[in-house]
């Protein structure tokens, strides 16, 4: 078959719906419209599952429940296995899987117990504003102007709201007024209770503790937050050691915990125009622009007026901090936006400026934003170099940092569990929702095992388990079965030749006592 009739059959394979040999096709059938007064959206079922859905029951593996598939969708978006017992079918951990064998050794992992109130339940709300509201930060402000209704412990993204506890009727119609003097009615329909496991929840309780990780001034890079007020500076390589904290909060076992670790964010004290200054002297201004391309895109860089991280994906060399761009209706040059904005005076009005193209959205039915256009001079290099990590002094000076052993690890992560309870403002907003973290580190049960003994051939040794090496207890003794290497090839380069030849006779050499039989290769 032809690669173009591949495609055709595969085409035709996907517009068409299977059925076993012999059976009637039937049209399809679309949904029943939803009722009205029913909500269709996020966290809703669209239709009634059909007949087949309603009967069809999902076999699920030993230990799990049989749910139908009608009450997975009756329970929206919200359905949770529960109850899952993966050891039942497994005799020898089927009671427990602490094990008898080994020494017992107490042992710290790092995770922190969440704790919250008995039958602890979030109720999840979907708002609807009529006229619809386009600006996300005009709905929070029409929302929050009902505090006395809502609370003080709420979460809104915009469509969805969360607070923790219920309000008085299923649907609660609310009316604001704009500074336009415009009246807006808001209805906030209760659409799912959460339980503590739920997987709504589970995203909830990161959220939550991103809001703490801020309320601890600490600056978010990329997926982690770190601290830029107690950094570890490198002064004579130019280096500055952010630490931090990566964090997720996830259902483990019978308890909610949150996983923690140390995380350290490297930073240069070189900016991008002081690099670009550097290559420029180096290479000349014929091959320039080239080689500061290429040295440069796909970097990421740090601006610490903003604390937000760039890639690099070009330069506009036609771009200076004197051009202007279109802000709130006014045009504005770049150089006088960082001064309005940020207090920062540009040194250098003739420097190239850099673009990133951030993933971001734009208001509902705008054009999409353009790219940021980023000033050299208050961009800061992050990560090391190829030239960095090759020099064993740099490496060394950066381990003393970011290289902690368990001790050092449990010390700092217990510090920042500290800083977290010793917070009021921190505290003040999870005592707002009824949660707590544990003041220690999860504490629990091991064993080591010791080394197992090694059969070859006819023999058999033990070995030192401290290095997991039997190298050397192995040589000479044959193994239990090996097939024969007879037609095999040695490629190298004639420079190379004394090493080839002395690999092969290695080979042969260690190759007899082991029972493997070689024949000489082609070389």
């Amino acid at each position: 078959m032809t690669g173009r009739a591949r495609a055709r059959s595969r085409g035709r394979a996907r517009g068409q719906d299977t059925a076993a040999p012999g059976a009637a096709m039937e049209p399809a059938q679309e949904p029943p419209p939803p009722a009205e007064g029913e909500l269709v959206g996020r966290g809703r079922q669209k239709g009634a599952p059909g007949a087949m859905a309603r009967e069809a029951v999902l076999q699920i593996s030993t230990g799990f429940q049989q749910v139908k598939l009608g009450e997975r969708g009756g329970r929206k978006r919200d359905f949770h296995d529960t109850g899952v017992f993966t050891r039942q079918a497994m005799e020898h951990v089927k009671e427990s899987k602490t094990g008898t064998t080994g020494a017992t050794i107490r042992l710290t992992a790092n995770y922190f117990r969440i704790l919250s109130r008995p039958q602890w339940v979030l109720y999840q709300y979907h708002v609807d504003y009529k006229p619809p509201m386009e600006s996300r930060r005009l709905r929070s402000a029409l929302l929050f102007q009902h505090a006395e209704i809502l609370g003080s412990a709420r979460s809104f993204d915009g469509a969805m709201l969360f607070l923790p506890q219920r309000l008085h009727s299923k649907e609660t119609v609310l009316y604001s007024e704009t500074r336009n003097q415009e009246k807006v009615q808001i209805t906030i329909t209760l659409t799912n209770e959460l339980p503590p496991s739920s997987p709504v929840c589970i995203q909830f309780y990161n959220i939550i503790f991103r809001r703490i990780l801020r309320i601890l001034n600490m600056q978010q890079i990329g997926r982690n937050y770190y601290n830029p007020s107690d950094p570890h500076e490198i002064r004579h390589h130019r280096l500055t050691v952010w630490p931090g904290y990566s964090s997720t909060i996830l259902h483990y076992e019978s308890s909610i915990m949150m996983c923690t670790d140390v995380s350290h964010k490297v930073l240069r004290s070189e900016t991008v125009l002081d690099f670009m200054v550097n290559l420029r002297q180096q290479c000349g201004s014929q091959r320039y622009t080239e080689i500061c391309a290429k040295e440069l895109i796909g970097l990421i860089v740090l601006t610490k007026y903003n604390n937000k991280t760039y890639r690099i994906d070009d330069i506009a060399w036609d771009h200076t901090p004197n051009n202007t761009f279109t802000r709130r209706e006014t045009e504005i040059s770049f150089k006088n936006y960082y001064k309005n904005q940020y207090g920062l005076d540009i040194t250098d009005g003739n420097q190239v400026l850099l673009v990133s193209h951030v993933k971001r959205m734009g208001p509902a039915g705008a054009p999409p934003p353009g790219p940021a256009m980023l000033v050299p001079e208050l961009c800061y290099l992050t990560g090391l170099t190829d030239k960095m990590r090759n020099d064993f002094a740099i490496m060394k000076e950066l381990s003393t940092h970011t290289r902690l052993n368990p001790d050092q690890r449990e010390k700092q992560l217990n510090r920042f569990i500290t800083n977290v309870h010793k917070s009021a403002d921190a505290q003040a907003e999870l005592s707002k929702w009824g949660l707590s973290f544990d003041k220690q580190l999860l504490n629990l049960t091991g064993r080591v095992l010791g080394g197992e003994r090694i059969i070859q051939g006819s023999r058999s040794y033990e070995y030192n388990p401290q290095s997991a090496d039997w190298s050397r207890e192995m040589r000479g003794i044959p193994v239990i079965s090996s097939p024969p290497l007879e037609n095999w090839l040695v490629f190298h380069s004639r420079r190379n030749t004394n090493e080839a030849q002395a690999l092969l006779q290695t080979l042969h050499k260690v190759s007899a006592p082991l029972g493997i039989r070689m024949q000489r290769p082609s070389v």
